[in-house]
């Protein structure tokens, strides 16, 4: 988004995010989600090419804020550069995006940045030169982040579309593994051998003989049981 770099790179990304957060102390200033050093190069303007050297992060928070961070490396850290043509140091004293949902489809950001564009260029030159990059960004993520027809909103419908395939694939999928396990089902039996076949008829004969003569003696118990409740009464009416 900014005319002005030549160059953004991810020079020592940072994996071990645990140990991070061990050491910036677990939870005190959220949780790390991403670490690591880069390298950032201007174009030739109306002053020389500047390069930079930076420790970035990004800091995330329960309430759903996300904090980007990073400030310059030392001198001592000059061999981390790469290439070996050098050009004049810039340096960010302090970088910083803060961003805040204030509610579900809106956020506040604040940005605060303190550079130092070195060289021998006074500083009354350089900061309308800085002010100017900050308009540049908040410029771009208007187009991005406002509302329709902007990047995200063609990003989300994007996704959309691409689960909405997904779920239209994955019904297909399931449906034919269905269709399959069915007719190895059918051919499986269709391929029992006819002995089987003709145990597995005995069998189920003699299970529905043993239900069918259990029922007859529950009916013929119950009949009994009749008999007998009704006996007193008939002799009362004999008498």
């Amino acid at each position: 988004w900014d005319p002005a770099i030549a160059e953004v790179d991810e020079r020592y990304p940072v994996y071990d995010l645990d140990a991070a957060n061990i050491a910036m102390g677990v939870d005190r200033y959220g949780d790390c989600s991403k670490l690591g050093v880069g390298y950032c190069r201007t174009k030739q303007s109306v002053v020389s090419p500047r390069e930079q050297l930076t420790l970035c992060g990004v800091q995330d928070f329960e309430c759903g804020s996300t904090l980007i961070w990073g400030t310059e490396m030392e001198e001592w850290h000059n061999h981390l550069f790469p290439g070996n043509k050098r050009h004049t140091r810039a340096k960010s004293h302090l970088f910083s995006v803060a961003l805040t949902p204030t509610s579900p489809e809106t956020f506040d950001v604040e940005c605060i940045l303190q550079l130092e564009i070195g060289g021998a260029i006074p500083k009354w030159m350089t900061a309308p030169i800085v002010s100017e990059s900050v308009k540049n960004m908040f410029n771009h993520a208007q187009i991005v982040f406002g509302g329709k027809d902007g990047e995200i909103d063609a990003f989300i419908k994007e996704m959309e579309a691409q689960r909405a395939k997904e779920v239209v694939l994955e019904t297909a999928a399931a449906s034919a593994v269905e269709d399959v396990l069915m007719q190895e089902v059918s051919v499986a039996a269709d391929n029992v051998p006819d002995a089987i076949k003709e145990e597995m008829a005995m069998q189920i004969g003699i299970v529905e003989a043993v239900a069918a003569k259990a029922a007859a003696t529950e009916t013929a118990a119950a009949e009994a049981a009749a008999m007998a409740s009704d006996m007193p009464r008939q002799l009362v009416r004999l008498s």
